[in-house]
């Protein structure tokens, strides 16, 4: 069962993904593809009728953490990535971008204004 920052419980598929993958994978836009050169992907999406999401992904090497919340007109992101694991990191906020890559994990804390 999945709650969604005050928008109730669902128990349905999205796409054809559980709730929680659903959650991780776009809300939280986590995605891990091992077969590529860069494993994780990180690249929320952030609906308006949203004001916040905290998500996590548990693999061997340690969690990956993706949380965003809108407030004041700004939308800060906090994401993490275990160290030996390299990411793109990819944010949107109204007009503004922020992209980074960490080549051996990391952590990130961006504030961007949402228009």
């Amino acid at each position: 069962m999945l709650s969604v920052a005050g928008l109730g419980f669902y128990r349905v598929t999205v796409n054809g993904l559980s709730p929680d993958a659903f959650f991780y994978k776009y809300l939280g836009g986590i995605t891990v593809d091992r077969t590529g050169p860069v494993p994780v992907k990180i690249a929320p999406y952030c609906p308006k009728e949203l004001t916040f999401v905290r998500c996590n992904q548990r693999l061997p090497e340690g969690e990956i953490f993706s949380a965003w919340q809108r407030e004041n007109g700004h939308i800060t992101f906090e994401i993490r990535v275990p160290t030996g694991l390299a990411a793109n990191v990819e944010l949107r906020a109204g007009d503004e971008t922020f992209t980074a890559y960490l080549p051996d994990g990391g952590e990130r804390k961006v504030t961007l204004r949402d228009r």
